[in-house]
């Protein structure tokens, strides 16, 4: 990042961005511990945060010591992505992308494309953050 950069104000940007993408309704940026760095909705920032460290934490733990027989086997030599979750009137999206856990509430039957999307614009901003250069 640049000098006086913070992961936060990265975050942040990253955050309006993507709030933008058709079928998106929100969007929070987290560490992988849940430390919220931005927001779309102030309200609901947090508890998006804490729902997808969580999400994150338990989806990549099935893909290091998962049960080992029948898809578990298949999961423990696999890197986790995106974790989705499926709701009666909406979707909730968690991208994985090094230390950053994103969320993405989205419209019912959106998820797939929300994600593709997502990660496509994610990817350039969290290897800016890892590798130091800078803001987009």
């Amino acid at each position: 990042m640049n000098a006086g950069t913070t992961a936060a104000e990265l975050a942040g940007r990253l955050v309006w961005a993507l709030r933008d993408l058709p079928g998106v309704t929100g969007v929070a940026a987290c560490t992988g511990d849940g430390e919220l760095l931005a927001a779309s909705d102030e309200g609901a920032g947090p508890r998006e945060a804490a729902l997808a460290a969580f999400l994150a934490c338990r989806g990549e733990a099935l893909t290091s010591d998962g049960d080992l027989r029948g898809i578990g086997r298949l999961l423990a030599v696999s890197h986790l992505e995106h974790v989705t979750v499926a709701g009666p009137r909406s979707e909730f999206v968690v991208l994985i992308q090094g230390p950053w856990r994103i969320a993405l509430q989205c419209a019912k039957g959106m998820a797939g494309s929300v994600a593709d999307s997502a990660r496509t614009a994610v990817q350039g901003y969290t290897w800016q953050a890892l590798d130091g250069r800078g803001l987009p």
